[in-house]
């Protein structure tokens, strides 16, 4: 193991290479990609969010889906960090359908 727990090698994997790792279930691979990509990540949150907790939220809930989801990578469709940033989006839209479901049960 290399300084942070990372496997000796992975710092030198391309991103399409990770995800493959991580889609096996290898956490190591997983942290490599949150930091390369975890700013990115939060600066998009905040930009759908305007609001700082609120991006934490959705940047941590879309790494999970990232975590869960990256075995339906595939490399031939796209970057790596344009599908990250995609699910970053599709998650931020899920939650504000699921606001604006719960603010119209409410009014009921």
């Amino acid at each position: 193991m290399s300084r942070g727990g990372h496997k000796a090698g992975y710092p030198l994997l391309a991103d399409e290479d990770l995800m493959g790792l991580v889609g096996a279930g290898d956490a190591g691979a997983y942290a490599i990609l949150y930091d390369r990509h975890s700013h990115s990540v939060y600066s998009l949150a905040r930009k759908l969010t305007g609001e700082k907790e609120a991006a934490e939220d959705l940047a941590q809930d879309a790494f999970i889906k990232v975590w869960q989801s990256a075995g339906s990578y595939r490399a031939e469709r796209g970057g790596v960090r344009p599908w990250i940033l995609t699910v970053v989006r599709n998650r931020n839209l899920d939650l504000l359908r699921a606001q604006a479901t719960a603010a119209g049960s409410r009014r009921k």
